[in-house]
């Protein structure tokens, strides 16, 4: 019985505490000026893993002129997110014969590199319970 009790609390605190430190990330992206393709988004949690290895991922059709995308049932801490209007599906951000962005991309925090990507102090953020917002505006490079 005293088993039972102890595999009851644990199963109770388990429950109960996934709910209090459950989280949520929503990006309400504008600026989509093509309703076709998809947006792809990849979350980070570390600065090793930041453009490496995304920690979450999630694609959203792109057929409005602004898209909402939630990464829901996070720990909180620190994140940060890349995206990219993938307008012929191809599943890449395409670059021109320069190496700069031919599709629409974004960062967290809006944050822009000068010649390169944002680094992870640029792009973090801090998720504490709850929701958070960002609203995003995609860049369009063209050259």
């Amino acid at each position: 019985m005293n088993r039972n009790l102890i595999l009851g609390g644990i199963l109770i605190m388990m429950t109960f505490g996934a709910t209090e430190l459950s989280a949520q990330v929503r990006i309400e992206l504008n600026q989509i000026r093509q309703k076709k393709g998809s947006v792809r988004i990849a979350l980070f949690d570390t600065p090793e893993d930041y453009l490496l290895h995304p920690v979450d991922s999630l694609s959203v059709e792109a057929d409005a002129k602004q898209v909402t995308a939630d990464f829901d049932n996070l720990l909180p801490g620190r994140y940060a997110f890349a995206l990219f209007h993938d307008l012929n599906g191809n599943g890449e951000l395409d670059r021109n014969w320069l190496g700069i962005p031919s599709e629409p991309f974004a960062f967290s925090n809006n944050a822009m590199g000068r010649f390169s990507e944002p680094s992870w102090e640029q792009a973090s953020f801090e998720l504490k319970e709850g929701q958070l917002t960002q609203q995003i505006q995609l860049k369009h490079l063209s050259f």
